[in-house]
């Protein structure tokens, strides 16, 4: 027979693993030993390997004791109790020899024989696994340090696939909680919410969908802070409107299932390769709020005007049918003129399509936007320019939305108060 590896343990002397063939003999058991005396005694090590499956490789994993893989002619094995039981692990390796295995920086990398390499990101949820998983409660396990990169995908035929980004929160159910709704939130260090998942998903509060099932989930959070509330069928120039990108810093993950609230603490870190500090990153980040935030209320304010002029155009129409169109309409046609210059000041409206921008200069809306890009896009210390330009889009805003404030209050004021005398209705605010 051939021993074909020898794994040394890195938590107790005298301890190895070994992976021996005798394919070769036409011998296609699988065989693992394991010493703890230096090799004077050695155990054999197979239950749960099929009888034909020969062993290739073995490994211990450095990040936990008695946590072994194993690679056979035909897919990967792991055991969680030092070799006593072996399981599948295959997932969605094709069914070939495993030739080698390697763990860097709790990740699995895995050699096959004619089928490239493999790797298995983030092997946290292992080293943490306990028997008891699969009982009534549930468990939220400790993500493992993510960290803020550029790192982008590949290109070309048979390019391989980019390594995931952001946070992995892993968590273990033992049943999907049909009637209460499971949620994960992710909180910063001073207890403010950065993104809220859940199974009944409450879109007005940015709440994002949550799928969960029976045993393991997992649940990617892309570092990301809440996005700005665009109004549906903007078409921007620049397009940047996902969230704040996360300064470095220790973060929460808050796990609410039938009853049970688990918390876990994990860090975002820097991409060591960079020169920007956490200092650099958190000024980067506070002026991207801001410019968000400048964004929300532009939108909502555009929101707020197609509203009141939906309503109030509908009004008319209700009240022309009645035969007392005429006062109304007169009242009316000011405001919607003032509503829509507003309009036209905020947003371009004459985009319609994705290469518009090209045509028709960019409203207040896209300059914030561009801004936005800017600020939260470089991965560094804001500008000087960062800052001007923000501070003058931001004193162009609230000018412009003081007007829409003051024009809809007075508008719809005046309105209503016909509208109710000729019983016709009126025009409401909630809800936009």
């Amino acid at each position: 027979a051939t021993v074909n590896t020898i794994d040394v343990s890195p938590f107790q002397r005298g301890k190895a693993v070994i992976a021996v063939q005798n394919y070769r003999l036409g011998d296609f058991k699988p065989y693992i030993f394991i010493t703890r005396d230096y090799g004077a005694t050695w155990s054999l090590a197979i239950n749960g390997i099929p009888a034909d499956h020969f062993v290739r490789v073995v490994r211990e994993d450095p990040n936990r004791e008695g946590l072994l893989y194993a690679g056979t002619e035909f897919g990967m094995f792991v055991s969680v109790d030092d070799g006593k039981n072996w399981q599948s692990f295959q997932l969605n390796l094709p069914r070939v020899p495993i030739t080698d295995l390697a763990i860097k920086n709790q990740d699995l990398v895995v050699a096959t024989q004619g089928r490239s390499f493999w790797i298995l990101d983030n092997l946290s949820a292992l080293h943490q696994w306990k028997s008891n998983l699969t009982a009534e409660s549930a468990s939220l396990f400790t993500p493992a340090p993510a960290y803020r990169t550029q790192l982008s995908g590949f290109f070309g035929p048979g390019a391989p696939e980019a390594a995931p980004r952001g946070a992995a929160i892993q968590f273990y159910l033992p049943k999907e909680d049909t009637v209460n709704a499971t949620r994960l939130e992710i909180r910063d260090a001073t207890g403010n919410l950065c993104k809220v998942y859940s199974t009944k998903a409450d879109e007005n509060k940015k709440e994002l969908k949550l799928m969960v099932k029976k045993g393991m989930n997992q649940q990617r959070w892309d570092l990301t802070y809440a996005a700005p509330t665009i109004t549906p069928g903007t078409i921007l120039a620049y397009g940047y409107t996902s969230g704040p990108a996360a300064p470095p810093g220790q973060y929460t993950a808050q796990l609410t299932y039938a009853g049970q609230t688990l918390s876990q603490t994990f860090d975002v870190r820097i991409d060591p390769r960079w020169t920007a500090t956490a200092a650099d990153l958190q000024a980067q980040f506070e002026l991207a709020v801001q410019a968000r935030d400048e964004l929300d209320r532009v939108h909502l304010a555009i929101r707020k005007i197609r509203s009141v002029r939906l309503q109030t155009t509908d009004l008319v129409a209700r009240a022309e049918r009645a035969g007392k169109g005429l006062e109304l309409k007169k009242l009316t046609t000011d405001l919607l003129k003032k509503l829509t210059d507003l309009e036209g000041q905020l947003i371009q409206t004459k985009n319609k399509a994705g290469q518009d921008p090209i045509n028709y200069p960019p409203r207040l809306d896209d300059q914030i936007d561009y801004a936005y890009s800017v600020i939260n896009e470089q991965d560094a210390r804001p500008t000087q320019g960062c800052y001007d330009l923000f501070a003058d889009l931001k004193k162009q805003s609230e000018a412009i939305l003081t007007e829409v404030e003051t024009v809809i209050t007075a508008g719809v004021k005046s309105v209503n108060e016909l509208v109710q005398r000729e019983n016709l209705g009126g025009v409401v605010l909630e809800g936009i």
